[in-house]
């Protein structure tokens, strides 16, 4: 059992590390969910390609080289050797740009008919070897095309 003496020179030592290890937010970046880091990218490059997440429906982020962005949400889409009624598959077009770890997206004529949320704030997250984009809300994109 420690002594108030002990417990007191204990809590006085670890109040001078923290204050000592401490930094600033704009130094350190935030931990992201899953064990992923809020990372910058040197270049734009790095971010280029499609990005897949599933929310209500299957969302997938297209960013092109020359700044154009494609959101495509698949709000219903009809399944392999299945017949539908109705399938559907919204699509805005808009510009993308890179600030260090945030990937901010415009939109000069959203579609939001089909009760799409446009995405407009992206944060870059590097999970070991891989990147991940994740929303305002919370959605995780991920590298790839999807199904």
């Amino acid at each position: 059992m420690l002594r108030p003496s002990s417990l007191l020179a204990a809590l006085a030592l670890t109040a001078v590390t923290l204050l000592a290890c401490g930094s600033s937010p704009a130094t350190v970046a935030p931990p992201a969910p899953g064990g992923c880091v809020v990372a910058a990218l040197e270049a734009p490059a790095a971010a280029v390609g499609d990005w897949v997440t599933t929310d209500r429906w299957e969302i997938q982020l297209q960013l092109l080289a020359d700044g154009t962005v494609y959101q495509h949400d698949r709000i219903s889409p009809c399944p392999p050797n299945a017949r539908c009624i109705w399938s559907g598959v919204a699509t805005n077009a808009g510009r993308w740009a890179l600030d260090g770890d945030t990937i901010t997206l415009t939109w000069p004529r959203p579609d939001t008919t089909h009760d799409v949320t446009l995405v407009t704030t992206l944060k870059v997250h590097r999970c070991g070897d891989r990147l991940e984009l994740v929303d305002g809300g919370g959605r995780r994109f991920r590298s790839g095309t999807g199904g």
